[in-house]
């Protein structure tokens, strides 16, 4: 175990602000602050900028939540959604992404994130996607001037990078919907019956890589910290089996109980929200100890089987 949840977390909090992006894109008044929160915490868990000679910004989801990367289409009205691979094992599910490729497109979106992210991985390699993004632009500018004069370059801050994280990055509260939309992204609720006593686990866990082994300025502790302690208000962090990772587990009923209020208000948007009501409605069964009566324990197991299937 890395914390436990007693810990006060010293932070800078910032707020979620689209005044500048609003100012150049008029369209986005229309779009609610909350999605645009939310789909910054689903990009910052499933999202890549992708440094390649024509630069796309991409969401990878499975076939399942093609719908997800469609309403960011229509909300945003750039990009587009495409197959990424078709898997030919039958009732396996294609993979899907959202792809921006255009200079405008991915300058507006650029600018969504300009100011607004919270992993420092993500702030480091927004800055280092925007000077790319600038130097495509000034040469489509001088090839195509008249196309290209309304989209201006995005702002570069030179800082270092320990300062340039602190001086940009947002800390979310529980009163945005940012760890709602990284928790569709990474989170994961699950329910399980032990097979060697007549207990049981009802569980959420939301995983990252920590980034300190590439710079000590990348460390996600104190960020997970305040997921713990401000946001959630309940659950350990743990290293994870994996290399480098570490999670954030809130395990048992009361534990879970505490979370639930901050899920119900911002909800999730992928087909995770079915995982969610469905370990609700297992909360429930547990505090009605139906896992103690064998027929009825037979039943929860057979419930979990086939939503493992599903």
């Amino acid at each position: 175990m890395v914390r436990n949840s007693n810990l006060k977390v010293s932070k800078i909090k910032g707020n979620f602000d689209f005044t500048s992006v609003r100012s150049m894109y008029p369209y986005l008044e229309k779009v609610e602050d909350d999605f645009l929160i939310w789909l910054i915490g689903f990009f910052e868990g499933n999202g890549s900028f992708i440094f390649n000679k024509e630069l796309n910004i991409v969401i990878t989801q499975r076939e399942d939540n093609k719908q997800t990367l469609e309403m960011i289409v229509e909300k945003l009205e750039i990009g587009k959604v495409i197959v990424q691979s078709k898997n030919i094992v039958p009732g396996k599910l294609w993979i899907y992404r959202w792809i921006i490729r255009d200079l405008k497109s991915i300058n507006i979106f650029m600018r969504i994130l300009e100011g607004n992210l919270v992993i420092p991985m993500k702030i480091h390699k927004h800055r280092l996607f925007a000077e790319k993004h600038n130097e495509k632009l000034l040469r489509a500018k001088q090839n195509r001037p008249n196309k290209y004069k309304d989209i201006s370059l995005l702002n570069i801050n030179k800082l270092p990078l320990k300062e340039y994280i602190e001086s940009v990055r947002v800390w979310p509260t529980d009163k945005d919907p940012w760890f709602s939309g990284y928790s569709d992204a990474e989170g994961c609720f699950t329910v399980s019956l032990l097979s060697n006593s007549n207990a049981f686990r009802i569980r959420f866990i939301v995983a990252k890589r920590n980034d300190e082994r590439v710079d000590s300025c990348l460390n996600i502790l104190s960020l997970w910290e305040h997921f713990v302690s401000d946001i959630l208000k309940a659950g350990t962090i743990q290293k994870a089996h994996q290399k480098d990772v570490i999670d954030v587990r809130v395990n048992g009923l009361k534990n879970m109980e505490i979370i639930y209020p901050y899920f119900d208000s911002y909800l999730l948007k992928t087909n995770k929200i079915e995982s969610y009501l469905f370990t609700k409605t297992f909360h429930q069964k547990f505090l009605d100890k139906e896992h103690l009566c064998p027929s009825k324990r037979a039943l929860l197991a057979d419930l979990i089987r086939l939503r493992k299937l599903d």
